[in-house]
């Protein structure tokens, strides 16, 4: 027996048009100097996204893939011909809330991405005993490349790129039938990008939650690179919580009321 059959894909290939997430973990090369902080962060992140995909597998004839590797992951649905792509893309939010959720609750930040496109994986063996997968595509690229653009993506942000969306479903985020779904176009932003608001569970908190995020932003971004660890800590604070109003005047500008201690 060839050496090479002893191995059996753990996920089978595929090519198709899909919408593909791209998400890493927030500030890791911070964590990797404290080798048991970063170790922890992976080991959640890993276990969290098999948890959330395995759950819904189970659920639902529509399969999600999730690979992960590093800090990152690419997270998509099998998204097939008999498949509804409206589901898919619902299922697939419902994954990066699910993950985002329980990775803040740790004190820990995902940036994610979203694109639509073409989506190739392919279990690969180079050479005997040894194994490549390769994940190649637009939609691929097109997530990964959205969390580099200006205005430079923020902890916590999921960031959604529906250029090459289905029509129909594009028309549905631009008519704001998604309750949270938003541009982000009120506080004089120059973002054309639409987001993802998980963190929300009343979309009534968006402007509130907004002008959260905005103000801190704002307070730090002329020494961000002596306090980027303070402005993370603020910015897990705000989510983990879920409260977000803003302080009175005389209190520090961009810090919530919290419910619970400071993290």
């Amino acid at each position: 027996m060839n050496q090479s059959q002893n191995f059996q894909p753990l996920i089978s290939d595929y090519r198709n048009y899909t919408f593909v997430a791209w998400l890493d973990i927030s500030g890791f090369k911070e964590l990797m100097k404290k080798r048991n902080q970063a170790w922890l962060a992976l080991h959640h992140l890993y276990n969290q996204g098999f948890n959330s995909i395995k759950h819904h597998n189970d659920r639902s004839e529509l399969k999600i893939v999730g690979i992960f590797f590093s800090d990152s992951a690419v997270i998509f649905p099998r998204l097939e011909e008999t498949n509804n792509y409206v589901t898919a893309f619902e299922s697939l939010l419902n994954i990066i809330k699910n993950i985002n959720i329980d990775m803040v609750e740790q004190n820990w930040m995902l940036t994610t991405t979203i694109a639509y496109g073409d989506m190739e994986y392919r279990d690969r063996i180079e050479v005997s005993n040894i194994r490549k997968n390769q994940v190649i595509g637009n939609a691929y690229i097109t997530a990964v490349m959205a969390q580099e653009h200006e205005p430079k993506i923020i902890p916590g942000q999921c960031r959604i790129i529906i250029d090459d969306f289905p029509l129909q479903l594009k028309n549905s985020i631009k008519d704001m039938n998604y309750e949270f779904i938003k541009k982000r176009n009120n506080f004089d932003v120059k973002d054309d990008y639409y987001y993802f608001y998980w963190a929300l569970d009343n979309s009534n908190d968006y402007n509130s939650f907004e002008r959260v995020y905005l103000e801190i932003k704002n307070q730090y971004d002329e020494k961000i690179n002596n306090l980027k660890n303070e402005m993370y800590v603020k910015y897990a604070k705000i989510l983990k919580n879920r409260n977000y109003r803003l302080t009175e005047p005389s209190s520090e500008a961009g810090v919530l009321n919290s419910r619970s201690d400071e993290i």
